[in-house]
């Protein structure tokens, strides 16, 4: 076997070896960012404060039952 070949055989690997890794640390990159996002989106989810109207009956206590006429 000739000499260049196998040089050129070793190169190409080494070529496919650093495009390999590459992509893995890209990905790996993206995958960190979409976990750290879901997190922060969820914790704020919790954080949220729901409030609940009150109840008719409540209302009508704390209000008049019809508008105000004029006199």
């Amino acid at each position: 076997m000739n000499a260049r070949v196998l040089t050129y055989g070793i190169m190409k690997r080494k070529k496919v070896g650093i495009i390999m890794y590459w992509t893995l640390v890209i990905c790996l990159i993206i995958v960190v960012i979409i976990l750290t996002l879901a997190v922060v989106t969820t914790s704020k989810a919790y954080g949220y404060k729901h409030t609940v109207d009150p109840l008719p009956e409540e209302q009508d206590d704390k209000q008049q039952a019809g508008p105000k006429q004029p006199q």
